[in-house]
């Protein structure tokens, strides 16, 4: 019986669909004041007013800038860990998007900033 070939490195349940990811920048950044509740690891955000503050996506015209590296509960911190480059696993990234956002609508953009969304192939 023939084995499948897998394509792509990653683990189906990482963030992560290949090794190349650029370190979180050592300033690191801070979500705006109009974020609230949880944000997920993996999800993209988005410039804000200054170079430092990111959004959370909401419509698939944004402009991807990084990708939150952990979970952060807004009601206890502001300050959130991300990733400014990178490929990532675009099942785990599709469950952190808002209703109406898709990762077709984020990836040519998000492209300009070198992050890259990767279907990871299941093993069997």
């Amino acid at each position: 019986m023939a084995r499948p070939i897998v394509t792509e490195i990653g683990a189906v349940n990482d963030i992560f669909a290949h090794t190349g990811v650029k370190s979180i920048p050592a300033g690191g950044y801070v979500l705006a004041a109009s974020v609230t509740g949880v944000v997920k690891k993996g999800t993209p955000l988005i410039q804000g007013a200054t170079d430092k503050e990111l959004l959370v996506v909401s419509a698939d015209a944004d402009q991807v800038v990084a990708i939150a590296a952990d979970e952060i509960d807004t009601a206890l911190t502001r300050a959130i860990p991300a990733y400014e480059e990178g490929e990532f696993n675009a099942n785990q990234i599709t469950a952190t998007l808002p209703s109406g956002v898709t990762i077709a609508g984020l990836s040519v953009k998000a492209r300009l900033h070198g992050i890259y969304f990767r279907d990871v192939i299941t093993p069997v």
